[in-house]
């Protein structure tokens, strides 16, 4: 093989599009990605890893992207304090203001949906926007791609 010869590499795919899906309860409008690959990340990792990404590549997305605190690992009191002050549980991980996207981070293995995110789910879909669940940061990319596409 000469120098001057390009190496072509196999494209490999690192996410895709789960149309045959079996999360019961969703809306047919609310996309589900999943990684290729299964990893042992936390939904945290998967998420952070994703911003970071997008901070890089989508900076004007970023700026509008905003990440809901939903988590329940503190104290009984400060969860009560949060809902008082107006958090609803199940709304998705990550909203974009001005930008019609909601994005549902998932752990790439053994991961569900709860039913109260399905619920926003739903309706932010029949709402018209471009609601999904991403099982890892890599469906995350591929749901922006093709967000962006539309």
């Amino acid at each position: 093989m000469s120098e001057n010869t390009p190496i072509t590499q196999k494209p490999t795919k690192a996410a895709y599009w789960d149309k045959k899906h079996k999360i019961r309860g969703l809306h047919p409008d609310v996309r589900v990605y999943r990684n290729t690959e299964s990893r042992r990340y936390k939904e945290d990792i998967e998420q952070i890893n994703f911003i970071s990404w997008l901070r890089l590549n989508h900076p004007e997305l970023t700026d509008r992207c905003f990440h809901v605190p939903n988590e329940t690992q503190s104290a009984i009191q400060y969860q009560a304090k949060l809902t008082k002050m107006g958090r609803n549980k199940g709304i998705p991980d990550l909203m974009f203001y001005g930008i019609p996207i909601a994005i549902e981070m998932k752990k790439t293995i053994n991961a569900s949906v709860k039913p109260e995110q399905k619920e926003h789910l739903n309706r932010m879909a029949e709402d018209g926007l471009f609601a999904c669940v991403c099982f890892g940061d890599e469906a995350a990319k591929l749901a922006i791609a093709d967000f962006l596409k539309q």
